[in-house]
């Protein structure tokens, strides 16, 4: 935990990538400065001599000077210090694993689909694989992997792990109006994705943090982005 102190995550004023891992230093009770860089201050530090180690976000830095980059990093970094990743169960760590990286999987299928096309047929086309093609398939495979080692509304095993916060981020990420054609009642079919999504929104520390983000300057843009997230509690 003291790794934390003072930690600092940036990333743009919406979920995507970084929501899980803000969201894992809340329920580790983490007091943490939540960076949110508009677009127009991304570019300049991007091509700047402060540019963070592979060129992206979701950034951590560290009291200390260390900085963690690549989400996925971050989060299994986050987990290991708040309890929300196994340290000596290494079967459980890898399914952990397994669904994070499943959840990005999904997240590159819905962007790749449609790309370059003008966005009446994006959309469609985006429609259609939700029904019966790759974003279907993908969405297939981690509800019937979180019924094989999940349960009790959780992604894997029977507690609150990252794996359950990259399924619940990830999955409102996708079906928010970031993504042109998507569509939260798409989700509707996977129970077991929704169980989990009614599990983390429903964490008292997660209701708490949205409603002082609600508050916030940013709120009046990311707020339609982020209703996916707070209508999770009733899925």
């Amino acid at each position: 935990m003291a790794a934390l102190k003072n930690a600092c995550l940036t990333y743009f004023p919406l979920g995507g990538r970084a929501e899980a891992s803000r969201l894992a230093m809340v329920l580790g009770g983490i007091a943490f400065e939540d960076k949110r860089l508009a677009p127009s201050d991304w570019a300049p530090l991007k091509g700047g001599e402060n540019c963070p180690p592979w060129g992206s976000m979701p950034i951590l830095a560290l009291e200390d000077g260390t900085v963690v980059n690549q989400s996925r990093a971050v989060l299994r970094f986050i987990g290991k210090l708040t309890g929300l990743y196994p340290s000596d169960d290494h079967v459980t760590a890898a399914y952990i694993d397994e669904m994070v990286d499943g959840m990005e999987d999904l997240q590159a299928k819905v962007n790749s689909t449609g790309q370059g096309l003008d966005d009446e047929a994006k959309i469609a086309a985006r429609v259609e694989s939700v029904a019966s093609g790759n974003i279907a398939a993908q969405l297939g495979r981690i509800d019937a992997r979180i019924a094989k080692v999940g349960r009790d509304g959780h992604a894997v095993g029977g507690s609150l792990t990252i794996a359950d916060l990259g399924v619940y981020a990830q999955a409102c990420s996708c079906f928010s109006p970031l993504f042109d054609g998507m569509k939260p009642e798409m989700l509707e079919p996977y129970k077991n994705i929704q169980a989990v999504r009614r599990t983390v929104a429903n964490q008292p520390k997660v209701v708490e943090w949205y409603e002082k983000q609600a508050a916030l300057p940013y709120w009046g843009w990311a707020g339609p982005r982020y209703q996916i997230y707070l209508d999770s509690r009733t899925a």
